[in-house]
């Protein structure tokens, strides 16, 4: 038996019970597009070790980014991609570009012997605007251990890049515990002498002297009022607050407000036209939080630059500035001296 099989059969043991425990006390906020994308994943509660040693193919159920989009049949999107991928590094310099890893599984265009996809330039263009808003610095450079919790974090993609960037952190993913079949067993791969640790009910949760401990902790949606680290620095979302209920949301920002986190960091639409609970994500944030918005493209993360005015004539820059920005925004929330 391969470790990567041994890993995921380890997670399994963790997450069953939890998955066992929800069902029976199921949340009412869980709404029925949350309710189909969580029964997609049914079939990781019965891989296989070739499935496992093939995880990032079956990723496309969580992210939608497809392998075979990135075939060689898909000449006429490699340029586009490319071009893309040359303004985020001319934006964002590649000393904080994390590539897509090989490992189980990996695909992406391969540009000048490296592996990207769309996963990969969000990622890119989170980092992007963390750095931008003046924290992901602090990070990099922190000789003091500092805790991040993510809420939602799809396969992993976003915390393998930010621990392979800021590795004197704590990384607290917060989630349904069906995908942490994905996140953690992708995560013991890329980080094999990592401490992983699971919550299975609030009074697992661990002190707070222990988060200093841990590498990834993974925590279910159920149990996440019952963390108390001992410093909590920043928490982010990525493309999931949008779909959630405004109570739900702001419980999450209210709990880190308690927490004394600085900053939260946001990259959502602002309204998604299927979820009619929440009107303004930017409106719920800023009860606790400032909300700062960090431009760094044009364009929305799946959206390529083909239709960019180019030039640097004035009529093309007058025509950039009238053009309407893309409707997923990178929000910076400092924390509010008073509510």
């Amino acid at each position: 038996m391969d470790a990567d099989f041994r890993n995921y059969l380890a997670v399994l043991e963790k997450v069953q019970p939890i998955v066992q425990r929800e069902q029976v006390t199921q949340s009412t906020d869980i709404n029925e597009n949350q309710m189909g994308r969580s029964g997609a994943l049914d079939f990781m509660f019965e891989a296989s070790p070739s499935l496992i040693r093939e995880l990032r193919r079956h990723c496309h159920h969580i992210s939608g980014a497809r392998e075979a989009d990135y075939g060689p049949d898909q000449k006429e999107r490699r340029g586009p991609f490319k071009q893309k991928l040359k303004r985020l590094v001319k934006v964002g310099g590649r000393d904080i570009l994390v590539t897509e890893s090989p490992a189980l599984g990996g695909f992406g265009f391969r540009v000048d012997g490296e592996l990207y996809n769309l996963d990969t330039l969000k990622f890119y263009e989170a980092m992007i605007a963390i750095r931008r808003g003046a924290i992901l610095g602090d990070f990099i450079e922190s000789v003091d251990r500092r805790t991040v919790v993510e809420i939602n974090a799809e396969w992993g993609g976003f915390a393998y890049s930010f621990k392979t960037l800021c590795p004197n952190t704590t990384y607290v993913i917060v989630d349904r515990p069906e995908k942490f079949l994905f996140s953690a067993v992708y995560l013991m791969n890329r980080f094999p002498k990592a401490v992983m640790r699971f919550v299975q009910e609030d009074s697992d949760t661990p002190s707070k002297h222990v988060f200093q401990e841990i590498d990834f902790l993974f925590v279910p949606e159920s149990c996440f009022e019952a963390l108390h680290p001992e410093r909590l620095d920043l928490v982010v979302n990525l493309l999931s607050f949008e779909r959630q209920s405004t109570s739900k949301v702001d419980a999450y920002l209210r709990w880190a407000y308690e927490l004394q986190c600085p900053f939260v960091y946001s990259f959502n639409r602002d309204h998604n036209p299927a979820n009619e609970d929440l009107a303004s994500l930017t409106d719920v944030i800023r009860q606790t939080y400032w909300p700062h918005d960090i431009p760094v493209m044009p364009v929305d993360f799946n959206e390529m630059l083909d239709r960019v005015v180019r030039g640097k004539s004035l009529r093309a820059r007058l025509q950039r500035r009238h053009e309407k920005r893309g409707k997923y925004r990178h929000i910076i929330g400092w924390r509010r001296l008073l509510l």
